[in-house]
């Protein structure tokens, strides 16, 4: 008896669907696992309110404290102090390490959720049986620079955050103003800060499950993709015309060793842009050649 390593036998499968001369069905696209995308903003979100806490209870008593000497000289040096006392936990190693967790915690809930829907996905379309689900070392390299990135992102959030309130009550202490003034520019921060956390929550949710769809389809043998939008007033103009755009592949299909491009001629998948919802729809040869003998 002939024996066949998983490549092979996946190639024997997609062959054989190629060839059935029946219609092939369709296959849905691959939505980013939600459930891990709201548990990252959760924690980002809980990081927030701690960093907050620290603000609330660290610097506001010693700028009240500070009030009559607004006027003076001395004031500077102490408010530097204290932030540079928040920086230092804020940029620890201990806080590195936390960061570290939560990112790759929050790739590996990705990757499973991205990897189910993957095969129920593909599924519909015969491609069974075997283990052609296994995260290969390009997908691995994938998961590794994803972890990295959030890592990076999760760290800028407090970075950020102290540096934009020290602008704030470094601006209000030397205009002389009382503290109470700066209550409201602060809290505004605090929730600028907050819908930034959701953003890249929500953004590295889709850019991470886009990739990893990306990867998964070429290592199981798919070269052609459909690009699927959401389908509503949000839609970027560019996307829109991407899923509808017809190279001769059929609506909406392309290579993808030859993506198309955005509006600044770079090379673009769905869920990768900033803030894309578009997802990508693995495209059997047989539909690529049906969709050219109808067209």
């Amino acid at each position: 008896m002939t024996s066949f390593d998983s490549k092979e036998l996946l190639q024997s499968q997609l062959e054989d669907i190629v060839s059935r001369p029946k219609k092939l069905s369709t296959v849905r696209p691959v939505k980013p696992d939600r459930m891990a995308a709201n548990q990252f903003n959760a924690q980002l979100q809980q990081m927030i309110r701690s960093i907050k806490v620290d603000i609330d209870n660290i610097l506001l008593p010693a700028i009240q404290s500070l009030e009559p000497q607004y006027i003076g000289d001395a004031w500077p040096d102490d408010i530097t102090a204290i932030f540079s006392k928040l920086k230092r936990k804020w940029e620890s190693p201990e806080f590195q390490g936390a960061s570290t967790k939560i990112a790759r915690s929050f790739i590996r809930a990705l990757n499973a959720g991205n990897k189910k829907r993957f095969a129920k996905s593909v599924k519909k379309i015969g491609v069974v049986g075997i283990d052609i689900f296994g995260d290969s070392p390009k997908l691995q390299d994938i998961l590794s620079a994803s972890i990295a990135d959030n890592t990076r992102l999760i760290t800028s959030i407090p970075e950020k955050y102290l540096d934009q309130v020290q602008t704030i009550v470094m601006g209000n202490m030397r205009a002389g103003l009382r503290p109470s003034a700066m209550v409201d520019q602060l809290q505004k921060q605090f929730k600028i800060t907050k819908n930034r956390a959701k953003l890249i929550a929500r953004d590295q949710t889709s850019k991470a499950n886009g990739e990893l769809s990306k990867q998964r389809q070429e290592d199981t043998g798919f070269k052609y993709f459909k690009w699927s939008d959401s389908d509503d007033s949000r839609v970027r103009d560019r996307h829109e015309f991407l899923a509808n755009q017809d190279i001769g592949f059929g609506k909406g299909i392309y290579l993808w060793s030859k993506p198309p491009k955005d509006e600044n001629g770079e090379t673009v998948i769905p869920g990768s842009p900033i803030n894309c919802r578009c997802t990508a729809i693995p495209v059997s040869a047989r539909q690529v050649a049906e969709n050219k003998l109808k067209g």
